[in-house]
């Protein structure tokens, strides 16, 4: 039996972590805030969280994710057993769309990190990242 996950995150959300967290997506990923009340993830201390990883198994059905108005705060890689991530934010495998996507205090090599995948980018801000804003590996898209 295949199980994809839908995770959707509506305005006016807060979502804090603590340094041994992360989410894990299977599936896809629908943030819908608005600029006024923007999504908002970080950590409940000073301690970097490990971040957001939203991946697609299927090679031929690559699920739809979007971010509309999300801010993500203090990550660093995801490390944990067998998975390690280079990224504080990463996605393999998807149909990305991201419109006002702010992400700071990135600890990661890649503040965003997105991987195999089809992407349309309106408004990308990446701040105090110590190493990449962004890296798009086997990519096709557009940046605006």
């Amino acid at each position: 039996m295949k199980l994809d996950l839908t995770l959707r995150l509506r305005k006016n959300t807060l979502l804090k972590f603590n340094n041994d967290s992360y989410i894990l997506i299977k599936g896809s990923l629908k943030v819908n805030g608005t600029e006024n009340n923007p999504i908002i993830m970080k950590s409940i201390n000073k301690k970097p969280w490990k971040g957001l990883y939203v991946f697609n198994e299927d090679k031929d059905n690559k699920q739809n994710s979007y971010i509309n108005n999300l801010i993500i705060d203090n990550t660093f890689a995801t490390s944990d057993g067998i998975l390690n991530l280079t990224g504080g934010t990463t996605f393999y495998n998807s149909n990305l769309r991201i419109k006002n996507l702010q992400i700071s205090n990135s600890k990661a090599e890649d503040a965003l990190n997105v991987i195999d995948s089809e992407v349309y980018i309106d408004g990308l801000k990446v701040k105090d990242s110590i190493s990449d804003g962004f890296d798009c590996d086997f990519c096709k898209g557009k940046i605006k």
